[in-house]
């Protein structure tokens, strides 16, 4: 019988995305979006390798070289922000102002997690959402992400099982998976996967906080439920 886990994953803590030009994109995060700048890192011999921007306590993370992918065709891979109203308006505003293109605001149905959206993608053509929710937390953070997945029942078992997220929430065309904090992992069934979900580049990632009780039970259900172990290189 397989190990269960107590408590699954307690937040997801940072994500990172690929982009090709990361002057370009900083400046969108911290000056259209409003974002917070943290930290800016190196190759050996001095050429630039990432940048760090703060959603709140959250970072999201700018990796170059980015990837040779067009936009994606569904509605993900896609970062949703979570924001106060007095943000989400500053921010659709320098969308407007400085012409980029955006869909909403968005009003989500009685029931959603979240209250409203507006969707967009940064220079780089990663889908982004910034949102105001229904539900905890209320606070600037990452709300949520959206992958990609040609087999939606399969995913949601390896992510309620294997990670331990809450039970799927449909949210239109999506479904929602919920972490302990209520961060959520959603999840768009595709026929085929996305060049720019196949072609995620180096060192793109998401990070989720365990519990050290929860960790070994993850690592050997991992594989039970049809993931990857790419290593433990624990601390």
């Amino acid at each position: 019988m397989a190990a269960e886990l107590k408590t699954g994953i307690q937040t997801i803590d940072h994500i990172a995305i690929p982009v090709r030009d990361l002057d370009l994109n900083q400046d969108f995060y911290l000056n259209v979006l409003g974002l917070k700048f943290k930290t800016r890192r190196v190759n050996p011999d001095g050429s630039p390798r990432q940048a760090y921007v703060l959603a709140g306590e959250n970072i999201i993370g700018l990796h170059l070289p980015g990837v040779n992918a067009g936009v994606s065709p569904s509605s993900a891979p896609r970062i949703g922000v979570n924001v106060s109203e007095q943000r989400f308006a500053e921010v659709e505003k320098r969308l407007k102002e400085q012409g980029y293109v955006y869909r909403g605001p968005v009003e989500h149905p009685q029931g959603s997690p979240l209250r409203v959206s507006i969707y967009f993608d940064d220079p780089d053509g990663n889908h982004i959402e910034f949102c105001i929710r229904r539900r905890e937390p209320h606070d600037e953070c990452i709300s949520h992400t959206a992958f990609e997945t040609r087999e939606l029942d399969k995913a949601v078992a390896f992510y309620t099982q294997a990670l331990g997220t809450g039970s799927p929430i449909p949210c239109g065309k999506e479904v929602m998976l919920p972490v302990r904090n209520g961060q959520m992992i959603g999840l768009v069934q595709v026929a085929e996967l996305s060049e720019r979900s196949k072609k995620h580049g180096r060192g793109c990632h998401m990070a989720m906080d365990v519990t050290q009780e929860d960790y070994d039970t993850m690592l050997s259900l991992i594989g039970l439920y049809g993931g990857k172990n790419q290593g433990d290189p624990r601390a």
